[in-house]
């Protein structure tokens, strides 16, 4: 699902563009395996999450079917369409709180499981590297921007010596709006849905929460 939204936006996803057959590259993370496991013991189900993102659910089905049609709606739109699409993601991942959303949305450690226990991985690779491979002159790990916080504290605490040295934000999805055949009611009408849709799932989870603390009180 993730590739098929990469092409339908001009974009280029990880999987398909890093060198992975390269000899100086390590894959360093949970399999689907271990993720589910550790779902499971949270008492949440992968399979979900899963199925969605492999697009075998019915719900990825139509996600693809969709995700098919950009291309035709940017050609009767100028390209209006993908632009669309982009600016939603550059407002919905870049607003604050929204991955503690995923926590209410998938059940409380969802975060847990596919930031911090998933950025362990990489962590007890390196100190094993740094014991048993000497000759490793420099190492790099590659991840994405949510995983960095957790990622940073982990590398700092683990003794080695490491501090920040630099801090560098690259542009992942970008909308020329001075070019993009989105007008600006288009772009106001975007970020005010977004806002609406986020502030009804943080109303919900609240109601739940509530309602939760109802039943136990009861």
């Amino acid at each position: 699902l993730q590739a098929a939204l990469a092409d339908a936006l001009g974009l280029r996803f990880q999987l398909e563009s890093m060198p992975y057959e390269a000899t100086s590259w390590r894959v360093s993370d949970m399999t689907m395996g271990e993720i589910e496991t550790a779902f499971a013991r949270r008492g949440m189900q992968f399979d979900v999450l899963g199925d969605m993102l492999s697009g075998s659910s019915i719900p990825g089905q139509l996600i693809n079917v969709m995700l098919g049609l950009i291309s035709i709606g940017d050609s009767l739109s100028g390209g209006a369409v993908s632009d669309g699409v982009k600016l939603v993601l550059i407002e919905l991942l870049g607003t604050p709180g929204v991955l503690d959303m995923t926590d209410r949305q998938f059940g409380p450690g969802f975060q847990e499981v596919i930031i911090v226990e998933r950025n362990t991985v990489p962590i007890v690779d390196l100190a094993n590297l740094i014991a048993e491979e000497p000759d490793v002159e420099s190492v790099a790990i590659l991840y994405g921007a949510a995983h960095m916080p957790d990622l940073e504290a982990q590398l700092l605490g683990a003794g080695h010596g490491y501090r920040v040295a630099e801090e560098r934000w690259d542009e992942a999805i970008e909308v020329d709006l001075a070019t993009s055949p989105l007008t600006e009611g288009d772009r106001k009408s975007i970020r005010r849905s977004i806002r609406l849709a986020l502030a009804k799932i943080k109303r919900e989870a609240r109601l739940a929460a509530e309602a939760q603390k109802q039943s136990e009180t009861d």
